[in-house]
Parts: structure tokens; sequence; C-alpha cells
């Protein structure tokens, strides 16, 4: 029994590669996409990352979620749903004292979701752009109490119902995360999203006194607008890993490859993928390395190269993946 037996796995064999790259690839020889198309680029990603900060559309977020929970997950920031400044408060004839309140309920806010599911990541953009249309609206400090007062109201309702029916008391966190799913569509729900400082201003009529009263009636505009000058300790520097400026084998000799459609059928890949931002220099040398190294995989495992890539399950990105130190990775089907 061999390792295409052993897995229920078929090898492909003569199958015609297809040059599918994108219209920056046009021209290159080396850098450039081929066989079937590996999702979850980051050229493909951030076009829509982009679009979802223009628009904040759930319908775009849905599609980031499909490429990459993880990506969706990295596009929420709080400070781009709310994108409160206090220069935009100024222009808006807004109070010093009135932004000061407003920041310090936008900075009770978590910067991500306090559960990591599709329906948190959802109801929190919903949440943000809901706080920040609300904000806008506050010209005093009286609608500030009221509006946080009313928060309040409307997450203890969520949060009872939620208690009361499980009848648990687990920390709010392991609630939210087992449980949150069930009730997002119950009445006080949604902004239980934005986490435990944000719902204890809220929920806490002394603490939200307590924050009034913090805030001087004093305070100018010069106050909030002038910043403060601090000092940074210099870092040490990064090590930096020394290469020698021409790489020369050791090993038994092997086929190279010189363009992406050769590594495909080599190694049995569903495909090869090259990030915009690749240079064609270092296309053609991580070609030629990649197939050397592929070469070197198959003999260790004792099996032939063209299985290395599971029968067309597997693909190779180069460049076209994360922002870490990675030069490129398997991507599974």
């Amino acid at each position: 029994m061999d390792l295409f037996e052993l897995f229920d796995l078929e090898v492909r064999e003569n199958i015609m590669v297809q040059d599918v790259r994108t219209d920056k690839q046009v021209r290159n020889r080396y850098s450039y996409d081929v066989g079937e198309k590996l999702v979850g680029a980051k050229k493909e990603l951030r076009a829509l990352k982009e679009s979802f900060l223009v628009s904040f559309s759930l319908d775009v977020l849905a599609e980031i979620e499909k490429e990459s929970p993880v990506e969706a997950l990295n596009t929420l920031d709080r400070n781009t749903l709310i994108p409160f400044s206090f220069e935009l408060e100024k222009e808006n004839d807004i109070p010093a004292r009135v932004a000061k309140l407003k920041q310090l309920l936008v900075g009770r806010i978590d910067k991500k979701p306090i559960a990591d599911t599709t329906t948190a990541r959802k109801l929190y953009v919903q949440a943000c752009r809901r706080i920040w249309h609300d904000i806008q609206l506050i010209h005093t400090s009286e609608q500030w109490i009221d509006l946080v007062g009313s928060y309040g109201k409307e997450m203890q309702n969520g949060w009872y119902a939620l208690k009361k029916d499980k009848n648990v008391t687990y920390t709010f966190k392991r609630m939210v995360e087992e449980y949150f799913d069930e009730f997002v569509d119950a009445d006080g729900m949604e902004l239980l999203i934005l986490g435990k400082k944000f719902i204890s201003l809220c929920t806490n009529s002394k603490s939200i006194k307590s924050t009034y009263l913090r805030v001087s009636h004093e305070l100018t505009w010069n106050d909030l607008l002038t910043k403060k000058v601090t000092t940074r300790k210099k870092s040490a520097a990064a090590w930096s890993r020394k290469l020698p400026d021409t790489l020369q084998r050791k090993g038994p000799e092997v086929e190279f490859a010189t363009k992406p459609e050769d590594v495909v059928t080599m190694f049995g890949l569903k495909g090869m993928q090259f990030g915009h931002y690749c240079t064609e220099q270092y296309a053609k040398e991580h070609i030629e390395h990649v197939s050397e190294a592929l070469h070197d995989v198959a003999r260790i495992l004792g099996i032939p190269p063209k299985y290395i890539g599971l029968g067309g399950r597997l693909g190779l990105a180069i460049g076209a993946r994360g922002s870490g130190n990675a030069l490129a990775h398997y991507e599974p089907s």
C-alpha cells in the first residue's frame, strides 16, 4: 500500500497547468499565479478590507469571513469603526468637557469583540457604528448622562435575560463565548459585545457619576489638543541572520524548476501563487529553491516528488500571505 492508497487519493496525470495571472502580473516572467485559485491571498483580502473600511458593510465582512476569520477579526478596529477625535469635536462646536466625556465612553469599549465568533464580529460592527452615530448627537453633559444611562438599562435587560434563562453563574466572558449566539436577537444583547469596561460604566450609576465629576468644568480645548512630549529609549538593534551571497547545494543533484508551471507539475500541486509585491528576482530565486527543497522532502519521505501535493489538494503561496516572517506556506484544500 502506498501513500495515495492509504489516504484514498488519486494521482493526477498530464494535467494542463493554467496561467491565471492577475492584471498586475501580466508582464511578469516569474512572479505570476498558475493552477487553481488559492483563496486567502493578501491581494484579494486587501481589496475586501479597503471596501469594508469605506462602507462598513456586513456583506463585505461576510466575504472576508469566508476567506479568513482571522483576517475578519484583524479588520475590526474600534478607532476605525468609531473615528472619534478632539479635532472633529472642536470643529462641530462641542464643549471641551463634553468631548472629553465622549472620549472616556469610547475608551471603555474593547478594541476587539469579546467573543471570537462570526456573530460577535457582526454585532461588534453594529454596536460600534451605533455608538458613533449616537455620540455625534451629544452636545451637552446632561445628554451624555442620559445616553450612557439608556445604554445601561438596555444591557441590563439583555444580561438578566441571559443569566435567568441559563441559570448559571459563569464569568461574563464564558457566558458570551458559550451562549451569545443563542440570544443574539434578544433585546439588549447588541451592546454587551463591547466588553466589561463599557458595561461596568453604563450599568453602574456610581461609575457614571464619578466619570462625570472627574472631568473638570474648567477643561479647555487647549488642554485637550496640546500633546504631551514623550521621550523614547533607543531600542537594541534587531538580530539579522547572515547569509552567503551565493547558496551552494551540497546534497544530491535535483531537477530545478524555472517557472511556476514547472513547480506545480513536478510536485502535483493544486496551484502556485505570488503576492503583488513579490519581485521578479525574488520569485525566480524561490522557484529554484522551492523545487530544490521539495525534491529533498520527497527523497527523505521516500515518495515520488509528484506525491508532495497530495493529489492536487495542496497549493503553494510565496509572498502572498500574512505579515510575519514566513516566506511561503502550504495552502490546504
